[in-house]
């Protein structure tokens, strides 16, 4: 059981005001203000400093901040741990991008729940920073996501890494075989919703190349991959995606892969957690059981 000041730490980082950490804690002000002190002269370090009505953590205070909100998640997953022991069984709880969710993890999911059947499982398919947040506050264990994310905030491992194409109906109508990626701006571009990692991945290509989103002449923001997908393949516009997302409409020819001149994107699928869990080889082993069957299916030339 986590040490009750350390949640008064943990809410006083999120709320950044004594006032308000007090208020959702249902405690006095005076009481937040001793429980900080008690962690300060217990550490021998400061953990907050203030610029005029701001308040700052310290270095040392993020690295508590990273620790203790570890520790709490392992706090709450003990708690889950012991009651599932009594019914001897074991509880499993990840999160996934979509494109990762619908065409990565239901093979590597199918070959899990075979070996261990005593497995309750549960994944969650949202989009990056959902999953972040989820990720954050305990509600998953780890989350295996596209996109981008700060590295330095995680533990993390590459799990593949993924074509990212841009794609058209078959009948939809483009000049040559080959283009510039201004060429392409005169189109209209379906794109998923702000927060998913496809679209985070293409914002941040198109920002390679001094574009945006807002670059093109037209746009349809979906927050549906399947909508996206259909939309295209009636040649309503393009769209970008990861290649995996895509690979049964590709191999039917219902969509068609826009080549694009001097440009192939390759981007990472991740594996993350929180950093200083005392879960992490119990994570790592399960990574390893990712990284192993996409292993076997790529040799076997089986598509996810």
């Amino acid at each position: 059981m986590i040490d009750h000041r350390l949640i008064t730490f943990l809410e006083l980082c999120k709320q950044m005001n004594y006032t308000k950490a007090a208020s959702a804690l249902h405690i006095t002000q005076p009481a937040v203000t001793q429980h900080i002190k008690y962690l300060e002269n217990h550490y021998q370090v400061s953990l907050f400093h203030q610029e005029g009505k701001k308040l700052f953590l310290t270095a040392q205070g993020k690295l508590l901040q990273e620790m203790a909100s570890a520790l709490l998640v392992d706090s709450q997953r003990i708690s889950r741990i012991l009651s599932e022991s009594l019914q001897r069984k074991k509880d499993l709880r990840l999160g996934a991008t979509l494109t990762i969710g619908e065409h990565i993890m239901p093979a590597i999911l199918n070959r899990y729940l075979d070996e261990y059947p005593d497995t309750d499982l549960t994944m969650y398919v949202r989009n990056t920073q959902t999953l972040l947040s989820m990720l954050n506050d305990g509600s998953i264990d780890f989350a295996i996501i596209e996109g981008y994310f700060d590295k330095s905030l995680y533990a993390w491992h590459r799990l593949s890494r993924e074509p990212f194409i841009a794609v058209r109906g078959k009948d939809y109508p483009l000049p040559g075989h080959t283009l510039p990626l201004e060429t392409l701006l005169k189109e209209r571009l379906i794109v998923r919703e702000p927060g998913s990692g496809t679209r985070n991945e293409l914002e941040r290509i198109l920002e390679e190349n001094n574009l945006s989103i807002q670059s093109f002449a037209h746009r349809a923001e979906i927050s549906n991959l399947a909508a996206v997908k259909s939309l295209v393949r009636q040649n309503q516009g393009i769209t970008f995606l990861y290649e995996a997302a895509a690979k049964t409409e590709l191999q039917e020819g219902s969509l068609v892969p826009i080549e694009i001149e001097h440009l192939h994107w390759i981007r990472e699928f991740n594996f993350i957690y929180l950093k200083d869990t005392i879960f992490q080889k119990e994570y790592d082993r399960f990574f390893d059981y990712c990284k192993n069957i996409l292993s076997s299916e790529s040799k076997t030339g089986n598509d996810f």
